[in-house]
């Protein structure tokens, strides 16, 4: 549809703050949004479709308008500028979607030229592969629900429960790999009225937002969960070992490995930030976890050891770039190059926290490999990694389709894994884990 003065103006406005002040396109669309309130619901529609593609588009659209490019974030392209390129935005607006072969890959898809010379040389190097990759940077991407199993509602009732709050989703075609940890369900990104925060199976905390490559790392590392609860004699429920979420965060894992694993494993879940930990709490609370997990801070005593320490490092990020598509804007090579050394501090220090005999596993969200493979074959050299060997993935929950999937012939011995968009379908992730020799070898 064509806006009208006030809703082109908000679009302009959005803009402006995306490129002039370096707000996230999101936060950039319900600013301009919220004083548009006398827009109809086709009019906000047009107005948020446009302040969310247009910074994704940006190069393409500054080439086809004419324009020079403006390099560094935020770029602050002039108010005049902006106006072309809105104007060349909607030009367009039915060749938008497509490939346009007399544009260079990169401005094409609108993928920064430090960025795509990076991707190209170390992370996929096949050109279709890249592209195929590329768009679906560009396209919008459904939302993972994971499913809470501790609180026994049966996925035909999830469904049809979401469906009446307006949230209609499907169970996912990946659930047989995932299947340690309960279906996996999906809503559709297109539909823009999805409010999942306001479903009463989220406030109740049956589901939980979660990306399916995200949920495999956590399988990867962990044990298969007993189909019973397994008691000693007096009728308690017995503890089978420990385990530790050494970078919990804002604590997507921990709330994952409790629901399957709390009735057997004793979680624990660190971080050096209170801040980060804020609302894990309250969160643990929603999804009847309280009493699984304890929390921790950092640094922990060297007496803490755990027969399962997973570490989900910080990292670059760069496998969710399709989550937010103005992030690839964001990046520098620095933000690459900042992250191997503290990665490898994290990883040395959790290592330190598992008892002989148990398991160390490093994650990322992210398919560097400077931050994957050279930071763990670092960790391997090492006085702490020489105490440790590496342990197949194929020791920790993924179910044999799921090994086929990813590993193919190396399922056996395979000690890492990398997931990516464009082959499997998740956001991009890494997995690795080892095995701590016993102190009698």
């Amino acid at each position: 549809m064509e806006l009208n003065e006030a809703g082109a103006a908000a679009v302009r406005q959005g803009l402006r703050m995306v490129f002039c002040e370096g707000v996230p396109a999101g936060e950039a669309c319900k600013k301009a949004l919220r004083k548009n309130k006398k827009a109809t619901a086709e009019e906000r529609r047009e107005i948020a479709s446009a302040i969310l593609q247009i910074p994704m588009m940006q190069r393409r659209l500054v080439h086809l308008a004419g324009l020079e490019e403006r390099h560094g974030f935020p770029p602050k392209y002039p108010e005049d500028e902006i106006a072309k390129v809105l104007k060349t935005y909607y030009d367009n607006r039915k060749e938008n979607q497509g490939r346009r072969p007399e544009l260079p890959l990169d401005v094409d898809y609108s993928i920064p030229e430090w960025l795509h010379r990076y991707l190209q040389k170390q992370v996929i190097p096949d050109t279709k592969s890249l592209e195929k990759y590329y768009s679906l940077l560009n396209t919008p991407t459904d939302t993972s629900l994971r499913v809470n199993p501790h609180k026994n509602v049966c996925q035909e009732d999830i469904l049809k429960s979401l469906k009446n709050d307006g949230v209609p989703a499907y169970l996912d075609k990946m659930v047989s790999l995932v299947s340690p940890y309960g279906p996996c369900l999906r809503i559709t990104r297109t539909n823009e009225k999805a409010n999942i925060r306001g479903s009463t199976m989220w406030q109740a905390g049956v589901v939980e937002v979660q990306d399916v490559g995200s949920q495999l790392l956590a399988a990867a590392a962990t044990p298969y969960p007993s189909q019973g609860k397994k008691r000693d004699v007096e009728g308690d429920i017995k503890i089978k070992g420990t385990i530790l979420d050494y970078c919990c965060g804002l604590g997507g894992k921990t709330l994952m490995l409790a629901s399957a694993l709390g009735n057997e494993y004793s979680v624990t879940a660190a971080d050096i930030s209170r801040e980060a930990m804020r609302e894990l709490p309250n969160r643990l609370k929603q999804t009847g976890l309280e009493d699984k997990v304890v929390l921790k801070t950092h640094p922990l005593p060297d007496t803490c050891l755990y027969d399962l320490v997973f570490v989900d490092a910080p990292c670059s990020a760069l496998g969710r770039l399709r989550r937010r598509t103005d992030n690839r804007f964001r990046y520098t090579p620095e933000d690459i190059e900042s992250y191997p050394s503290v990665q490898l501090d994290i990883l040395t220090k959790a290592s330190r926290h598992v008892l002989p005999g148990g398991v160390l596993a490093y994650a990322t969200c992210t398919m560097t490999p400077q931050e994957n493979g050279e930071v763990t074959s670092a960790f391997e050299r090492s006085p702490e990694g020489l105490a440790f060997s590496p342990d197949p993935i194929a020791n920790g929950s993924w179910s044999d389709k799921t090994l086929d999937f990813v590993l193919g012939t190396q399922k056996e011995t395979a000690n890492a894994a990398t997931l990516y968009p464009h082959l499997h379908g998740t956001d991009g992730f890494y997995v690795c884990r080892w095995r701590k020799k016993k102190e009698n070898t």
